[in-house]
């Protein structure tokens, strides 16, 4: 069973990544020729523009945890060490350099959107939805960790980039009923990053759970983030707090979420501000301290408990089995 193929026919998102690397690689070029028609060796040009390349992530990293904090300060987390919030720092500016050079420009790095495993009953696949200007590509190795595990885990891909959040729903319901009539499960686990986990939401509302055993999210903005006045697109306009689309997303949920969802979200993200809004009513949440918004598709921590709550969820799946 493949989604449009293997691939989304139109990958926006990854063209868009590809174009922007190529300019910037252009703008290395440049630099490192510039250096060298100055009498600069090659391997010190090169170095130059690496270094360079480097703090210009880094920076950028840097303004988004300063902006995270004025935004809304961490009610109920401690001061990191020092060495801690270098980690925080490295591991965000490396995951985030990862994923948006190499992962979302190309996103047959993370294989195919599809599960090669059977489904043997033991436990239920698992359907990965990206975020807000990402791709399938940022599931690499999440999908790889679940897999060596054994358990079966697919991708989705949401576009166009813009649009609103429900309009989201049709296509992952479509990319649900696939997922199950290839695999035979009678439900199976939705993981949702960021904006992710609100499109699961929204399907939820508009599908119910009959087919879905679990919900987990990660760092998701279930009350909005104030970063989002920055975004662009309806969808960007809907995670802004106190939006009309969370209000009525909340009164739909007034008895809580239609299946069990789990949050796990950082107290130092750099993207949730404020970073309490990926805390969500009704639901299991876990939080995690040190751990910046890309870096939690990536963390071990992160993954260690996706496949601890997917284990868990499949006494749901057995409990509601056909027979």
């Amino acid at each position: 069973m493949t989604h449009n193929g293997i691939f989304p026919a139109r990958p926006v998102i990854a063209s868009f990544a590809k174009a922007m690397l190529f300019a910037e690689l252009l703008l290395w070029a440049g630099l490192v020729a510039w250096l060298g028609a100055a009498g600069w060796s090659t391997p010190a040009a090169l170095a130059v523009a690496v270094l360079l390349a480097a703090l210009l992530r880094a920076g950028i990293i840097i303004n988004t945890f300063t902006s995270s904090a004025a935004l809304a300060a961490r009610v109920d987390a401690g001061p990191l060490p020092f060495g801690a919030r270098v980690r925080l720092l490295a591991a965000e500016t490396w995951w985030t350099a990862v994923t948006f050079s190499a992962l979302i420009p190309f996103p047959r790095l993370g294989g195919s959107m599809d599960s090669a495993l059977p489904y043997s009953g033991a436990t239920p696949p698992v359907l990965l939805v990206h975020g807000y200007l990402c791709n399938h590509g940022v599931w690499r190795a999440m999908k790889r960790f679940l897999e060596s595990c054994g358990v079966g885990a697919w991708t989705h891909a949401a576009e166009p980039v813009f649009a609103g959040i429900d309009d989201y729903v049709p296509a992952l319901a479509a990319r649900i009923d696939a997922v199950l009539e290839c695999t035979k499960a009678p439900r199976l686990v939705l993981v949702g990053h960021s904006m992710g986990g609100l499109i699961l939401r929204a399907y939820l509302r508009a599908h119910g759970s009959r087919q879905v055993a679990l919900c987990i999210t990660l760092g998701t903005p279930h009350h909005g983030t104030r970063s989002a006045r920055r975004g662009l697109g309806e969808s960007a306009r809907q995670m802004v707090p106190g939006s009309d689309w969370l209000k009525g997303l909340a009164h739909t949920e007034s008895g809580g979420p239609p299946s069990p969802v789990v949050s796990i979200w950082s107290r130092h993200d750099n993207v949730v501000a404020p970073q309490e809004s990926a805390r969500l009513e009704e639901a299991e949440n876990i939080a995690l301290d040190g751990v910046g918004h890309m870096a939690l598709v990536f963390s071990d921590v992160v993954q260690a408990l996706v496949l601890e709550k997917t284990l868990g969820a499949a006494r749901i799946v057995t409990t509601h089995a056909p027979g």
